[in-house]
């Protein structure tokens, strides 16, 4: 039987890339030390961990950060700096898979906020890395999905995804009041329906301050508290 990374790995190769988008270069899962999948293996262990937490990020990096990455051994960015003072603290780091939303990495300036959604062969895209979320909630069965960011919580919460109303939020309508509060999704797997919680919480890296670092733990804080931790 495929282990969870051999399936991964497969199903990674159905996903059709827009223009300015491609799957990771070098080896699969090539940074060996902490960093979020698809660049790393989203856990320390040598398998995904079966009834945890799923924290799901937008997209990985860009090319220059994937490759600095795999110099390093390790992702070293602000969002990893906040993820150690203020989650694993908080939750077993063992208990986490790290991922994105959308795979591959990015061909460009910036990795930093919501992809050019107008690139050709964007809809194909999307619609591939929905899918490859199913693979990745079937093979971990998390009991909580942690959307992080508003940007993950306005795909995941269109009406033909998870169908959340109160996270179909336009540009410009305020994220805050939206975090700690759970959603009881059941999702057809490619094995039966799944049910699993999603919640929404504030990206590591939106603690840059003191005040806005209280608020990320305070997230992971919750998490923890459904988990029974």
């Amino acid at each position: 039987m495929a282990t969870h990374h051999e399936r991964l790995k497969s199903e990674l190769g159905q996903i059709r890339y827009p223009a300015s988008i491609i799957a990771c270069p070098g080896p699969y899962c090539a940074i060996q030390g902490q960093s979020f999948f698809p660049g790393g293996k989203g856990n320390p262990g040598g398998n995904i961990p079966v009834g945890g937490v799923m924290y799901l990020g937008h997209n990985f990096d860009k090319v220059g950060g994937f490759n600095r990455s795999v110099e390093r051994g390790h992702e070293e960015n602000l969002t990893w700096r906040v993820i150690r003072t203020a989650v694993l603290p908080v939750l077993a780091e063992r208990h986490i898979w790290f991922t994105n939303y959308f795979m591959g990495v990015v061909e460009g300036p910036s990795n930093m906020g919501p992809l050019d959604q107008s690139a050709d062969g964007f809809a194909d895209y999307e619609a591939d890395c929905w899918e490859f979320f199913k693979v990745q909630l079937a093979l971990q069965r998390p009991r909580i999905v942690v959307a992080l960011g508003k940007e993950v919580v306005r795909l995941l919460g269109k009406s033909n995804r998870l169908d959340i109303p109160s996270w179909m939020l336009g540009p410009s309508q305020a994220f805050g009041p939206l975090r700690r509060i759970e959603h009881r999704v059941q999702l057809p797997l490619v094995d039966g329906i799944h049910e699993t919680l999603f919640v929404a919480a504030y990206h590591p890296s939106f603690g840059r301050s003191a005040a806005q670092l209280l608020e990320v733990k305070a997230d992971s804080e919750f998490v923890a508290s459904l988990m029974g931790e």
